[in-house]
């Protein structure tokens, strides 16, 4: 239950030119994050930057994609609300090996178990699935998994929605062909030109699809099952906490004009 954003370095700087980038990270860590945030850049297929933590703040990764526009063509942002896990430096997103990097929007139940054997997050047991594998076989491989995922595996970019949010800011003076794109969990109320994504939708090296797959029944937990988990048990208290947090941040926003930026955010 987190939020996660992939685009371009063309796509990011005409949205900060229209309506603002760092407003952006903003609403998606109000809406639903606040645990660490998370950048990638990514340049003809190699990794050129990445930062995360605890204290990373969003202003910061802005001024990063903003100031360093010229040298990546890809960047990846995520915002954690701790669901598996612990809340840490390592435990926030995107996971890195190699070129490849992986952030995720859900809660996988399948792997909950596997996580806390390992220590390690949801997400990182997905993502030591597939690091090392072609887009093709990634995508195949996430398809069958309930939750949003944004990457790069074999030097590509990628975004699937297999439950979850995802949308896509398309102006016109952004056109597809270009090969641009920028996506997010969500984008502020009132942007123009925002899509929502069909369910079962895949984005990959420029093309869009369908999930290739049929999905596991294995899905991802509820609310309802959290609310009866032990709230001295770390992973549940650090969802807990966060996903109270978050969302009440996140339903201010939606049903109100859009936040004022803290000063210091400016």
């Amino acid at each position: 239950m987190c939020r996660v954003l992939i685009g371009t370095s063309n796509a990011i700087r005409l949205y900060h030119r229209l309506h603002g980038f760092n407003i952006l990270l903003c609403h998606l860590e109000r809406e639903c994050g606040g645990h660490g945030n998370g950048v990638s850049l990514h340049r003809d297929g190699a990794i050129v930057e990445a930062r995360k933590g605890v204290s990373l703040r969003t202003s910061k990764i802005a001024e990063v994609l903003l100031r360093s526009s010229k040298t990546y063509d890809v960047a990846i942002f995520h915002t954690r609300i701790a669901s598996v896990n612990v809340v840490s430096d390592s435990n926030c997103h995107p996971f890195i090996h190699g070129n490849d990097a992986l952030a995720m929007n859900g809660t996988l139940s399948e792997f909950r178990e596997v996580a806390q054997a390992l220590g390690v997050t949801d997400t990182e047991v997905a993502f030591n699935l597939v690091h090392g594998l072609s887009l093709e076989k990634t995508i195949a491989v996430l398809s069958v998994l309930r939750a949003v995922f944004v990457g790069v595996a074999g030097g590509k970019p990628y975004a699937l929605r297999n439950g979850g949010a995802l949308q896509e800011w398309r102006p016109k003076t952004l056109p597809v062909q270009s090969g641009d794109f920028l996506f997010a969990s969500s984008f502020p109320k009132g942007t123009r030109s925002v899509l929502d994504l069909p369910e079962r939708f895949v984005f990959a090296d420029g093309k869009r699809s369908e999930v290739p797959q049929s999905v596991s029944p294995l899905s991802v937990y509820g609310w309802a099952h959290f609310q009866g988990l032990n709230a001295a048990n770390d992973f549940d208290a650090g969802y807990e906490e966060g996903y109270n947090a978050g969302f009440e941040d996140g339903f201010k926003e939606a049903g109100a004009a859009p936040y004022p930026l803290l000063e210091e955010d400016i």
